[in-house]
């Protein structure tokens, strides 16, 4: 995908319209195609992704060393999550809508980095991978059109700010 805000099970940009689901390919001559999968539209995001990334590993030549920037939306708006992933929040104290459903999405992210990393494992790859895992802010504070259930407490604001909230993360 090619922005953030894009639509969990729709694939499309939510501010701009526009369906953000790629894969961009080269072929053995070195010409640039990019397909655009809309056979994905209604499938979680998250599980999209990972399954590419899967697929991906798998296909490899494990003669060749291989570089993969894997990016998950997990934590970004629009907050939706599919209900499995937010079903155990139910009796919780969690009582905040938006909070459940990125408590939720961070199940999903949990399941994908488990589910990528075992297929480097089963691949023979993980012994020779370095694997960065880091986040671009804090999440946006109470009353931004971003907001999402996010919490940066005891860090002052967030998102979009100068303050820790944002870049302490």
């Amino acid at each position: 995908y090619y922005g953030g805000q894009i639509h969990y099970f729709g694939h499309y940009h939510t501010k701009f319209g526009g369906h953000d689901f790629r894969r961009d390919t080269m072929d053995k001559d070195g010409n640039f195609k990019e397909e655009i999968l809309k056979n994905e539209m209604g499938n979680y995001l998250t599980k999209s992704l990972t399954d590419e990334a899967i697929r991906i590993v798998k296909e490899h030549d494990r003669s060749d060393p291989m570089f993969m920037y894997f990016s998950l939306p997990n934590v970004h708006s629009p907050n939706q999550s599919p209900k499995g992933y937010i079903s155990k929040y139910a009796n919780s104290e969690v009582t905040d809508y938006d909070r459940k459903q990125l408590l939720g999405n961070l199940g999903g992210l949990e399941e994908a980095v488990k589910n990528f990393t075992d297929v480097l494992k089963a691949s023979d790859m993980w012994e020779n991978t370095l694997l960065v895992f880091m986040s671009d802010n804090g999440g946006a504070p109470t009353g931004l059109p971003s907001y999402a259930g996010h919490s940066n407490y005891p860090l002052r604001s967030g998102k979009t700010t100068p303050f820790e909230g944002a870049l302490r993360v």
